[in-house]
């Protein structure tokens, strides 16, 4: 494989690639020590699915492997994925005791009310979803909404809600997104009698965009002031197409962004679990969150995804003539470049695991803001660039 930096990565690099990823992969499989009598036709089988997810995923974002050092990190990341064990170490369940904040406010419902039903009346179905025109200003959408309480909540007044669903948007320089997310979402969250609050959790500075760990900082914002049954975890350039597609708190870790339209409606790769995903409580206590170290663009989704398949969980899906949605087309970010430690980390995921997650989680509120339309959450991560680029062990302070 001849290496290049940039991004003018052609069709036979992909096909090149991806037949290298898997005979290097099946080389190192076969000469673990000790291990012979493990190989069989089902690890290939294996290898070859990752390997044509994981190019047809560097495809999708017109990336490519740099050098040789992220190619051998790409191989045993593999190899972690099919065999955790390749290198033998106990397996920790993550501690998160004490982690977890008492909320502010406890749900309260009036019980006079009847429980709203398991299918909301007034849904419409598919919708018409364009960003052609201006989006609304906030005093705007503030008019639309007039139900709305301040943090951008909203309680249904003629029935008690099945779940209690908080909205996590990681986020940082994307007004006119959020406007156009809050324009449509809102009124399909009300529409499916949901009691939801929308969290935009703004990663202040210049530092390169963390947001798994926005994320984590969502998660435990939310909980400090509300009893949340789960978390919604939503990127905010991507509008739901068909309000059937119910935000309701599920059983097992939901992958939701099954079908957008930049990838033609089709999932990009199997072992997707980015864009919108859903987590109840409970899962993000088993999973210890998302990993706090991945600064810059890429690789916390595929650790979240190890993280689920150590807990023995099942990724869930819905239909993807529900699960429809339009993304908001724009410039990548320059503090978002690619994270050239992603693969590196992504061999230790395991490791890391009982230590990376919400209980290690470190970093500043500068300001919670109730705003009529959303809760603003202004937060200094604590950049460690040392950590970033994988020159230190990681520290585990408490978080603020």
């Amino acid at each position: 494989m001849n290496f290049s930096l940039g991004y003018s990565y052609t069709s036979e690099y992909y096909s090149n690639l991806e037949k290298e990823l898997i005979g290097q992969a099946w080389i190192e499989i076969q000469n673990r020590p000790n291990q012979e009598e493990k190989v069989e036709n089902g690890s290939m089988k294996i290898i070859k699915e990752l390997a044509k997810s994981f190019v047809r995923k560097l495809e999708f974002n017109q990336d490519g492997i740099v050098d040789e050092s992220e190619f051998k990190s790409v191989i045993y990341y593999f190899i972690n994925f099919i065999d955790p064990e390749f290198e033998p170490k106990e397996r920790k369940t993550p501690k998160i005791d004490n982690t977890l904040p008492e909320s502010l406010e406890y749900h309260s419902y009036d019980q006079s009310l009847p429980i709203c039903p398991d299918i909301p009346p007034t849904l419409v179905g598919y919708l018409n979803i364009d960003f052609v025109h201006e989006a609304l200003s906030y005093p705007q959408i503030v008019e639309k909404n007039t139900f709305l309480k301040p943090g951008g909540r909203f309680t249904p007044s003629h029935c008690q809600p099945l779940n209690r669903v908080a909205i996590v948007i990681p986020y940082r320089n994307r007004d006119e997104h959020l406007r156009y997310f809050l324009e449509y979402m809102h009124k399909i969250l009300q529409r499916q009698e949901l009691e939801y609050q929308i969290f935009v959790i703004n990663q202040v500075g210049n530092d390169p965009f963390n947001r798994a760990k926005l994320l984590n900082v969502g998660f435990i914002e939310a909980l400090k002031l509300y009893d949340w049954d789960c978390f919604v975890f939503h990127d905010v350039d991507l509008v739901l197409e068909n309000d059937k597609l119910l935000y309701r708190c599920p059983e097992l870790p939901r992958h939701m962004s099954v079908a957008v339209d930049k990838f033609n409606y089709r999932l990009p790769y199997f072992s997707i679990f980015g864009g919108i995903t859903s987590l109840s409580t409970d899962h993000m206590v088993a999973l210890n969150g998302y990993s706090n170290q991945y600064w810059g663009w890429g690789g916390e989704d595929d650790d979240m995804y190890q993280r689920i398949k150590w807990a023995n969980y099942k990724i869930s899906r819905p239909q993807p003539k529900l699960a429809r949605y339009k993304m908001i087309k724009h410039v990548n970010e320059k503090k978002n470049a690619p994270n050239m430690n992603r693969f590196n980390l992504l061999k230790h995921v395991l490791d890391r695991m009982p230590t990376d997650g919400v209980n290690s989680l470190n970093y500043k509120v500068e300001s919670v803001d109730l705003l009529q339309t959303h809760t603003m959450v202004n937060v200094d991560l604590l950049y460690e660039p040392s950590i970033a680029t994988g020159t230190a062990k990681i520290k585990m302070p408490g978080f603020t």
